[in-house]
């Protein structure tokens, strides 16, 4: 790229519109390419959404449909920025509102993604399509949704998306938000008829997606929607499993008011308490404890959750097991106790306890 192109693409992206003028007219070339392959256009198009500058290159031969080393147009540019002027004169001169980058991005993907409602309507307005995915499978709702853009969930929702697509993996907008905690975008898409009790590819639901990530403020919304909060996916685990397993205490409870089953079990015979125990969640614990779980229970080994807590050295969970009656003395099915486990695993500490509330082999 010469000298006179390099001073153009500046120009561009500073909205210089007087020095764009004067070095096209000593015949810079408008469609040379300059860092990640974009052009003048779309330096004008994404830096400043220059309203000046991005006709004054068009009128000068400027290629609208022009595309840069990821396979980004001027018109994903200016969208993605939400330059609705810009993105209106690119249209009007001819841009293809559904030209795809090299991962299948398109315009209105990119408005949507950062919430540029304005920019999401004038693109469907021009043809963009509502229901284009990417390479992934993804929707511009869907990343509407992932990033809590309401207002852009409810205009692509008007203009027709699909509330129900699902992306290569099987996740929905409304799995998408849920993991998230993003409430009043979840309630907006399940007002749309999101089935909330859709399943990705390994069988979560939504509530699953977002028990995981400890979104309790999204659990209620759910809920009220019909999801089934015993609902099981791979392995034949719950969101209260889920919730257990990551420590989302305030999760746990959230599931627990709305009837989750504190005694489920898992293919393994493992139930929420077991995770719980595991992993070290000793107020996760206590929720399980207090709403009734049974700290007798065993998993298919004939393994307790007293003997989980022991072998991986959680103390104050093996102290609140006791105190609601775990069975220091129970054996599994290799005839292994507590006191065994906690021994082979050098506890020290816990190997005292268990002695003192009665364990004896």
């Amino acid at each position: 790229m010469t000298q006179t192109h390099s001073k153009l693409m500046t120009a561009a992206w500073k909205n210089s519109a007087d020095e764009v003028k004067q070095l096209v007219d000593q015949g810079a070339d408008v469609n040379a390419k300059g860092y990640i392959g974009m052009t003048a256009l779309m330096s004008a198009s994404f830096f400043s959404g220059c309203a000046e500058t991005v006709p004054m290159l068009i009128e000068a031969g400027a290629d609208v449909n022009a595309k840069d080393d990821i396979g980004k147009t001027a018109l994903m540019w200016a969208s993605c920025c939400g330059h609705t002027e810009t993105v209106s004169a690119l249209i009007e001169a001819g841009a293809d509102v559904n030209a795809k980058s090299k991962d299948g991005t398109m315009a209105l993907m990119w408005a949507a993604q950062d919430g540029h409602t304005e920019t999401v309507s004038t693109l469907i307005e021009a043809g963009a399509d509502v229901n284009a995915r990417n390479e992934s499978g993804e929707t511009a709702l869907m990343s509407a949704s992932l990033n809590d853009r309401t207002e852009t969930v409810s205009a692509l929702i008007e203009a027709g998306a699909d509330v129900n697509a699902k992306d290569d993996i099987g996740m929905t907008a409304l799995m998408w938000a849920a993991q998230d905690a993003h409430t009043e975008t979840a309630s907006a898409l399940i007002e749309a008829g999101a089935d909330v009790n859709a399943k990705d590819e390994d069988g979560k639901t939504a509530l699953m997606c977002a028990s995981q990530n400890g979104r309790a403020e999204t659990v209620p919304a759910l809920i009220k929607a019909g999801a089934d909060v015993n609902a099981r996916y791979e392995y034949g685990k719950t969101a209260l499993m889920v919730a257990s397993l990551n420590g989302h205490a305030e999760t746990v409870s959230a599931l627990i008011r709305v009837g989750a089953d504190v005694n489920a079990k898992d293919g393994d015979g493992q139930m929420a308490l077991m995770f719980a125990s595991q992993w070290g969640h000793t107020e996760t614990v206590s929720a399980l404890i207090e709403a009734g779980t049974d700290v007798n229970a065993k998993d298919e080994h004939g393994v307790t959750v007293l003997m989980y807590a022991s072998q991986n050295g959680h103390t104050e969970i093996i102290s609140a097991l006791i105190k609601a009656g775990a069975d220091v003395n129970a054996k599994s099915k290799d005839d292994t106790t507590a006191l065994m486990r906690a021994v082979k695993n050098d506890r020290t500490k816990i190997v005292k306890c268990l002695k003192e509330h009665g364990a004896t082999e």
